[in-house]
């Protein structure tokens, strides 16, 4: 096809001619010189779309072309091609240096105007955020455009910018253009529904907002789960609080990590506090303040243990030191190593500075053999008399070192690349005066400082002593804390490295100590060996921290290598830019080993110990911990490598957990190293086993928990309350694992739900009947009835809540029938107000007289009750007292009249009273006392045998 498009190009088709420039772009490889050679003949015949096309080849080349792409772009626009009115406009408000909006505008409006959607958006994107002040009326019109002729974009944009940007918002009309954002699948729109409902429309609707986050986070939005999780954690549903949360975490969410970190750490009722750090370090690693105060204020982290990094400035700045590179600095080495590389390894495995010769030994680096000799014999004599080495030089060490070391040191002199070696990584003196040495032999460090400070911008001598002074400070001190002192200690190198008089001086030592074995080839070789052991020393300085836990020095030199990268890609600098991620690779590839060797103890030991293997699995990702948020700082996820290690972390552990759980049955120990793995189960294959082991795992807990509550109550009935109160408590969260499995309305679902509510159900009941605590087996009978799904567990825990309920009914009425008044049933009783009952059972009748047992019953009455009942009450005392009399009359006056029977009339007189009285009396009784003997208590009584009054009759 493109020989047939040749020839007719070749003829003078000028379409054929655009038809073989794009033929000649697309194909594979691309031949973009000959495209542009036709397209330009076809732009020469008039046709608008090669212009177009040459403007785009323009816009693209690298660099970018923007003047001749402007030009094409116009040509083709003059032409009346729709797309360069487009393209004209973009170039202009994004590309052109500086922008020309107003230009800008102009041409996307004419592409608007033919229909460009994309036009219509980017014109609405202008109005809204590029011109001064914004016109919120014109960026409306034109995303309303753009949604018309579906650019669905501007759908969530029109709907943004009326709820965030004018003033006042527009909720209502932000709501309606996010539903229509998200029926065109805009995850991002469902967000910002469920935001509008739960904060912004009123009243504020939680019900519709979780709605929306669902559907937000069945769209891959990585915020909603976290709002999910928040909304769960403050309804105190915290198990489901943790699945939405490690959702979003998977997601990436740094808040949803450090929620996670404080469910872990005290709000769950089992905490796990090294899961809980391991989700912290995951959220301060993402970058989020609160997981790193969080850490802090934990004892016995490292966060919290680490001493304070000191305050330092930096003092070598990359633009104020001498960078006078020249044909003196040699160019790289060549493939064939003249032992340099060797020595240099060497050097930064053997403690580097610490065992310098020339600082064991106090001698300045240009010290010639007669010198070394000296000094043996010096040091052979120390030996003989058994006295210790005088501290000689500069930064002598610390203890003084062994005669011998100090020999052994300077024997390796004699090999010349050595020499050359030791010679640059330690100072070097001034030709003839030197008061910056001078100083540094005196003890005076900050004075030799500032001299070669002062001289850096001028010196590379100067430069380079002021590297090595700095490497010794951040090996051997506490400013090796702060990333300070590396940067500069690299800075300096970096400048000195660069620099002619460093080289200079090289060469010179280099004839001195063996022209003949140091020449070109060992310079050279040591110009791209020494970048690398520089490099080399953050590496092995990262991968023992590592191995040691040590979070702080792994953090510093982390810095220092992002830093220094950024720096080198700002500044000339003798550091390719391959060197550094080098650097990062091999500590990547060093801590890779190490996890591996790890995992596979940990799964050795695990075989040969299974009844041990949930601890090795422990202390496994407690090695490990520290190594791999190195290797995922330096190889963020989805590295192939720091996924593979936190691939076999998992399985590992997993495995390890297999073995455990298989011989004890220990369901708590399998939860809790789950949990810990949730931070370290980064790749979707091992969130996907995590979720398998999770389902038969939170079943295994779940029963577990049962068996604890009944075995609870089998041996103390009056615990079923704490029994229930840590079942449902401890459930929660293998529950929600279970749900987030199979849903919330699954068979698996029911079945646990209704174990659980069961169970806790009749550790209540067992509470109850021992205690009598009404009110605590209510309240723990209010959480359990939301739970069962079954008919059976409904119907269970729905009998034990009426058999409560009918018993609180009954003890309401009493408490009523003994706190209000029994006559009126609506005042309350007066302290002083009752009415005593007198009753009496049990007569026996002995020689003496009777027996009985008594007893009285108060029943309660009012004050006003009483006032009301007094007068009866008075009447009925004088009626007896009257009748009491009247029968004494007539008994006394019967006595008398047999002897004078005129008393007779007396005592007849008076029995009539007394008859009349005994009657009165009796109804006045049925009035007053009839409704008093009516009290529950005392039916209750008299139906029990107690027989009214105190006594008998």
């Amino acid at each position: 096809m493109t020989s047939d498009l040749h020839d007719r190009a070749a003829t003078g088709d000028v379409a054929a001619m655009h038809d073989l420039g794009y033929a000649l772009e697309k194909a594979d490889p691309p031949d973009l010189i000959e495209a542009s050679q036709w397209y330009e003949r076809a732009a020469a015949g008039g046709h608008r779309c090669a212009m177009n096309d040459l403007g785009r080849l323009a816009e693209n080349k690298n660099p970018r072309d923007v003047r001749t792409a402007r030009e094409w772009y116009e040509r083709a626009a003059a032409a009346g091609h729709v797309d360069a009115y487009f393209r004209l406009g973009y170039l202009l408000a994004e590309l052109a240096d500086p922008p020309d909006r107003i230009a800008s505008l102009e041409w996307y409006t004419k592409a608007a105007e033919s229909g460009s959607n994309t036009a219509m958006y980017n014109l609405g994107q202008i109005y809204n955020y590029s011109v001064d002040p914004p016109d919120f009326l014109a960026a409306r019109r034109w995303y309303e455009q753009a949604a018309a002729a579906g650019y669905t974009d501007s759908l969530f944009k029109l709907a943004y910018m009326l709820a965030e940007r004018v003033n006042p918002p527009d909720y209502l009309g932000a709501r309606q253009w996010y539903e229509k954002a998200a029926e065109n699948g805009s995850a991002a729109a469902m967000y910002n529904i469920g935001q509008l409902y739960r904060y912004n429309l009123e009243p504020h609707d939680l019900v519709a907002a979780r709605s929306w986050y669902e559907k937000a986070t069945a769209g891959g939005h990585a915020d909603a789960p976290f709002a999910l999780g928040v909304l769960a954690e403050a309804d105190g549903d915290l198990g489901a609080a943790v699945i939405w949360y490690e959702k979003a975490a998977a997601a990436g969410q740094a808040g949803a990590m450090n929620n996670l970190g404080t469910l872990f750490q005290s709000k769950l009722a089992t905490p796990n506090l090294p899961a809980a750090i391991e989700w912290y370090e995951r959220a301060a690693a993402a970058g989020d303040p609160n997981a790193r105060d969080n850490l802090a204020r934990l004892p016995g982290t490292a966060a919290a243990t680490a001493e304070p990094r000191p305050e330092l400035l930096r003092t070598v700045l990359p633009e104020r030191v001498a960078r006078a590179g020249s044909s003196e600095v040699p160019a790289g080495g060549s493939a064939t190593s003249v032992g340099v590389t060797a020595v240099l390894e060497a050097f930064v495995d053997d403690a580097a500075y610490a065992r310098n010769p020339f600082r064991l030994a106090g001698l300045r680096t240009d010290a010639d053999s007669r010198k070394l000799r000296s000094r043996v014999t010096e040091i052979e004599a120390a030996e003989r008399l058994g006295a210790p080495l005088a501290r000689t030089g500069v930064l002598p060490v610390t203890p003084l070192p062994d005669p011998a070391d100090v020999k052994s040191a300077l024997n390796r002199l004699r090999e010349p690349v050595n020499r050359l070696v030791q010679e640059l990584f330690w100072f070097w003196p001034a030709d003839g005066a030197d008061p910056a040495m001078d100083l540094l032999a005196t003890g005076d460090i900050a004075g030799a400082e500032r001299i070669w400070v002062d001289q850096a911008d001028k010196d590379g001598i100067a430069v380079h002593n002021l590297a090595v002074l700095r490497h010794v400070q951040g090996m051997e001190t506490a400013r090796g804390r702060a990333p300070e002192t590396w940067l500069d200690a690299l800075t300096a190198w970096d400048a000195a490295l660069g620099d002619a008089a460093l080289w200079q001086r090289l060469r010179a030592r280099a004839a001195r100590i063996d022209e003949r074995r140091l020449g070109e080839l060992v310079l050279a070789e040591l110009r791209q060996a020494v970048p690398v052991a520089l490099l080399r020393i953050h590496t092995e300085l990262i991968v023992r921290a590592a191995d040691d836990n040590s979070s702080a020095t792994t953090d510093v030199h982390l810095e220092v290598l992002d830093q220094f990268a950024e720096q080198t890609a700002r500044y000339p600098s003798i550091f390719s830019g391959g060197v550094i991620g080098d650097a990062r690779d091999t500590a990547v590839r060093k801590l890779a080993a190490r996890l591996k060797s790890i995992t596979d103890e940990a799964f050795d030991a695990g075989a040969k110990q299974p009844k041990e293997a949930n601890a090795t699995a422990h202390r496994m990702l407690d090695r490990a911990r520290v190594p791999l948020q190195v290797i995922d700082r330096l190889r963020p996820p989805p590295d192939p490598v720091g996924a593979g290690a936190h691939d076999d972390l998992v399985q590992t552990a997993i495995s390890c957990d297999i073995k455990y759980f298989n011989e004890t049955k220990d369901a708590a120990a399998s939860e809790a190293l789950l949990e810990r793995l949730g931070p370290v189960a980064t790749t979707a294959a091992t969130r996907a086993r995590m979720a398998t082991e999770w389902e038969s795992t939170a079943k295994s807990r779940i029963a577990e928990l049962i068996s604890i509550a009944r075995r609870a109550i089998e041996v103390s009935e009056g615990s079923g309350a704490q029994a229930a109160r840590e079942l449902l408590d401890r459930s929660r969260l293998p529950l929600a694992r279970v749900r987030a499995v199979h849903g919330p309305d699954g068979e698996q679902m029911a079945k646990w739900q209704d174990a659980v509510a069961r169970t806790a159900t009749s550790c209540t009941v067992a509470y109850f009947n021992k205690s009598g605590d009404l009110d605590t087996a209510e309240q723990l009978l209010t959480r359990i009835r939301p739970l069962p799904q079954g008919s059976d567990a409904q119907e269970f825990v729905g009998e034990q809540s009426a058999a409560l309920g009918r018993i609180r009914q009954q003890r309401t009425a009493a408490a009523q029938l003994e706190n209000n008044c029994w006559y009126c049933k609506s005042r309350p009783k007066a302290a002083d107000g009752h009415v005593r009952v007198g009753l009496h059972r049990d007569v026996q009748h002995t020689v003496n007289g009777k027996k009985w047992r008594a007893l009285h019953v108060d029943v309660p009455r009012c004050a006003v009750c009483k006032e009301e009942h007094r007068p009866a009450e008075q009447q009925r005392t004088n009626t007896g007292a009257v009748c009491a009399i009247a029968w004494l009359v007539a008994i006394v006056g019967f006595f008398i009249g047999l002897a004078a029977h005129p008393v007779f009339v007396v005592a007849g007189i008076a029995l009539v009273v007394a008859v009349i009285s005994s009657i009165v009396l009796g109804s006045m009784d049925n009035e007053v006392q009839e409704h008093t003997m009516r009290f529950p208590h005392v039916t209750d009584l008299i139906e029990q045998g107690w027989k009214k009054g105190e006594r008998p009759a």
